[in-house]
């Protein structure tokens, strides 16, 4: 895990996530905050733009 994210959750009493369930350092990041205790929001960005067709991401 990189030192800023553990940065972040070290500073933080919880955090809220985008998270679309693939591996890698989102994924390492949501398993150390648990670790640490502290309270999660996760969303799911593929099922947040089905319930809410205004979404969109522009890369």
């Amino acid at each position: 895990m990189h030192e800023r994210n553990r940065y972040m959750v070290n500073n933080s009493s919880m955090i809220i996530a985008l998270y679309s369930g693939l591996p890698g350092g989102t994924k390492y990041t949501l398993n150390y905050t648990l670790k640490q205790g502290l309270i999660q929001i996760v969303i799911n960005p593929e099922e947040f733009k089905k319930k809410y067709s205004f979404w969109s991401i522009s890369c």
